[in-house]
């Protein structure tokens, strides 16, 4: 006999119904579990982390390096990986001009706290174009894992800098082989329009035009200099005394330091001249003048007025311009300001008052209202690379958001 029932119809609309229900799901897990897993992670991760710099393309895509390399991708922390795994780093000899000049830094002085080297800068291009360099070579991430980028035959770099004006562009500073340029297949050594013994102290500016300052370390001509580069050739800025308002010098020598660089997306490149104060076991950097680069000219941005920030040293750890061009800076002693009109239209600085309650350590802008701050235990010693301090367990990583 046949069956002559109506055949069940088939719901297959539950099947897209159910994916979306379960992603939901999943998303809302994902959204209430994200502050325990970041925690717990960042625990994990951050045991026995001593912290050199910071850098970031966003909030959810942030790096530290120091003794190891720390990454979040928006939902927890790592240690940098390589391809196959491993923790990113190797086990770096004392160089021998290390040893010859008798120099304590990057490698001899710590050699035995950090035995598998340690990095001391970190630049983001791009979330593909992340850099770390320090006694353990020089590292990029891709934006899945860590490598090692290739070098010229014979050629040990052990860079403490590096600064990408694009992925073909890149410039690190060596204690022993001074600039370093990557061409977009391998490091090389670059060729500077002077010459003798040179320390750098800098290297940064924008997509047109890198800038490199330093000074000689023979008695001879010592002195500061600034390197910019313009097309092809590099010029050495000879006239920077005078436009920055220092009082002419023959030899341009003094103490005066030409220490930090920062391009800002409007065009402009900034530099700090500084002068290095050093007490018993520390030593820190006073920011007396802004030197300013805008269209083919160098001036002087005079620095904010002793009365707007905490102690009698202005060091400024990172530099920001907002959409009105005014400069907004975040200094190594927890001051925050921002340059700002006053009812002449005169540009003058005004200080935030959101910093009692941001610790000290470790800066970098997301973006103008956003400010990263990895904070501990800061520790600062003479001898090191930069002025910048080393941020020691305990440890943390907050971001503030600043209402201007």
């Amino acid at each position: 006999m046949a069956d002559t029932s109506t055949p069940r119809k088939r719901r297959w609309w539950l099947v897209p119904l159910v994916f979306v229900m379960l992603a939901a799901l999943l998303m809302a897990d994902t959204y209430l579990l994200k502050p325990v897993i970041e925690k717990l992670s960042w625990k994990l991760a951050s045991r026995n982390f001593d912290g050199w710099d910071i850098a970031a393309t966003s909030e959810n895509n942030i790096v530290l390096v120091g003794s190891h390399i720390l990454h979040y991708n928006g939902l927890f922390w790592y240690q940098g990986r390589s391809f196959f795994g491993h923790a990113v780093g190797q086990n770096p000899e004392i160089p021998e001009y290390a040893q010859e000049r008798n120099i304590d830094w990057p490698t001899m002085q710590w050699f035995d706290t950090y035995p598998n080297g340690i990095y001391t800068d970190v630049y983001a291009y791009d979330s593909r174009h992340i850099y770390a360099v320090g006694t353990a070579g020089i590292l990029h991430y891709n934006g899945l894992w860590w490598s090692s980028m290739p070098t010229a035959w014979r050629l040990d770099p052990h860079p403490y800098q590096i600064w990408a004006q694009s992925p073909r562009s890149i410039y690190a500073l060596d204690r022993q082989l001074g600039v370093l340029y990557w061409n977009g297949w391998r490091w090389n050594t670059l060729s500077l329009p002077i010459q003798g013994e040179l320390e750098f102290y800098a290297v940064g500016g924008t997509e047109e035009h890198a800038v490199i300052t330093g000074a000689y370390e023979t008695a001879a001509d010592r002195g500061r200099f600034l390197l910019i580069q313009e097309g092809d050739k590099w010029i050495n800025v000879d006239t920077l005394p005078l436009a920055a308002g220092i009082p002419p010098d023959p030899d341009k020598s003094g103490p005066l330091q030409l220490d930090h660089i920062w391009g800002l997306d409007d065009g402009r490149i900034l530099a700090s001249l500084s002068e290095p104060i050093s007490f018993s076991i520390s030593q820190f950097s006073s920011c007396r003048r802004l030197l300013c680069y805008e269209q083919g000219e160098w001036s002087a941005i005079e620095v904010p007025d002793s009365s707007l920030y905490t102690l009698e040293y202005w060091e400024p750890r990172d530099i920001l311009a907002d959409e009105q061009g005014n400069l907004l800076v975040c200094t190594a002693f927890d001051d925050r300001m921002r340059q700002t009109r006053d009812e002449s239209g005169a540009l003058v600085w005004q200080a935030v008052d959101e910093t009692d309650d941001i610790n000290s350590g470790l800066y970098t802008w997301i973006d103008a209202q956003n400010l990263l701050v990895y904070g501990g235990k800061p520790v600062r010693q003479t001898g090191c690379l930069d002025c910048w301090p080393i941020v020691k367990p305990p440890c943390s990583l907050e971001r503030y958001e600043l209402a201007w």
